[in-house]
């Protein structure tokens, strides 16, 4: 877990430049922007760093999670189908943080 939040500043710096071409991005206020998105990003890296654990070890299931979920929520999807994708994604990371915190480890991968 604490890995995967020092994975987040760096996810952070990698996304910015969207805001300077894409209008989905533009359109955000500043505080959906430093606090919706920043906060749906660091759900977004737990969910990809479980993914990929639980994929054993798989960048390749990641990238095809991300890819999933840029086709439901990404630039120029339905605000709707954006919503749904990103509450779940965050309901997923709470998941993982609450199974973290209480060490229960095999919540969190998959095997005996």
């Amino acid at each position: 877990m604490n890995g995967t939040l020092l994975v987040w500043p760096i996810w952070l710096v990698w996304h910015l430049p969207l805001f300077a071409f894409l209008t989905d991005f533009q359109n955000m206020g500043v505080a959906t922007a430093v606090f919706g998105w920043s906060l749906g990003l660091v759900a977004g890296t737990m969910v990809l760093a479980n993914v990929s654990h639980v994929a054993g070890g798989s960048v390749v299931a990641a990238a095809i999670w991300h890819m999933l979920f840029n086709a439901a929520a990404g630039p120029g999807m339905s605000p709707l189908a954006s919503a749904v994708a990103t509450t779940l994604v965050m309901l997923w990371a709470i998941i993982i943080g609450i199974a973290a915190w209480r060490g229960r480890s095999s919540l969190l991968s998959v095997g005996p």
